[in-house]
């Protein structure tokens, strides 16, 4: 309400610090909080957090990277370098791990049926089988899609050049119903965003959507309470309402980012007086 921001950070709340992936589960209040490092925060409303590093230093053969963070209703699913991994927001325990062998970006969930956007295609797997073995994942889809969202109850995928596409369960086909590189994706209080640094689509519905020119380039974009929160580069928050007439935003409030370095990249140190002074860069000798 005062436009202030609360800062959490490895000093008064977090375990690691360079986060890369953030999510929130509204029916847990918890929010999801993923390091480079893929050491794993889940912190709640209360401000209990507990970390999950289990799998930053679980050693496996696997490529370990987490490529995104999926969620579905309390369970979220770290879409990794082999497959999937869930973990139950009740319980802040893992459950279990589909090994799919390949870079997995996204899974929605459907009707009893687990949907996998990999670099290889899209799998689905019935969740009545044993979905550990990997024989019981069927491809349905050749594209590598790079994130999904099941909204209206419709399962939408993205593409990072092609455009948004529809998925119809009833014949098994993915069709294409917006062109363009939206490399940006979210979804959440009703509505589904896809945005690049030229145009916007926003879906209220399955079937309605609107589109229009903007020129903001968002690193990433939620909507709350009759606004469109946008993350910056240089570290602030814009805060747009929707003109649907032009269709357009206009900005309606800025909040700086806190101080602070804006990079971990520091290789000297040195105070003087009551200010400490902090020097990027290093030394590399042949």
């Amino acid at each position: 309400e005062d436009n202030s921001l609360e800062e959490y950070n490895k000093v008064n709340a977090l375990n690691d610090y360079s986060i890369s992936q953030i999510r929130y589960i509204p029916e847990t209040k918890c929010l999801i909080i993923v390091y480079r490092n893929s050491n794993i925060d889940l912190m709640y409303e209360d401000g209990t957090v507990y970390n999950l590093r289990e799998y930053a230093d679980k050693s496996l053969s696997y490529n370990k990277t987490i490529n995104n963070v999926s969620t579905v209703g309390p369970v979220f699913y770290l879409c990794t370098g082999f497959g999937l991994v869930s973990i139950d927001s009740r319980t802040a325990q893992f459950e279990n791990t589909y090994i799919l062998g390949q870079d997995t970006y996204a899974c929605v969930e459907q009707n009893g049926n687990l949907y996998a956007a990999t670099a290889d295609g899209v799998y689905r797997g019935d969740k009545s089988t044993n979905l550990l073995e990997s024989g019981n994942w069927e491809k349905i889809d050749n594209q590598a899609f790079y994130n999904a969202y099941l909204f209206d109850n419709t399962i939408f995928f993205f593409h990072s050049v092609n455009g948004v596409y529809r998925y119809r369960p009833e014949t098994g086909s993915t069709d294409r119903i917006l062109a363009g590189n939206y490399h940006t994706s979210t979804m959440g209080n009703g509505q589904m965003i896809a945005t690049n640094q030229y145009s916007m689509a926003i879906f209220t519905s399955a079937d309605e959507w609107i589109t229009f020119d903007q020129r903001t380039a968002f690193n990433s974009i939620c909507y709350a309470d009759g606004l469109y929160w946008g993350a910056m580069a240089d570290g602030s928050l814009s805060a747009y309402t929707l003109d649907e007439a032009g269709p357009g935003f206009s900005l309606a409030r800025t909040i700086s980012a806190p101080s602070g370095p804006k990079r971990a990249l520091a290789a000297y140190m040195k105070i003087y007086g009551d200010r400490l002074f902090v020097c990027g860069g290093g030394s590399y000798l042949d």
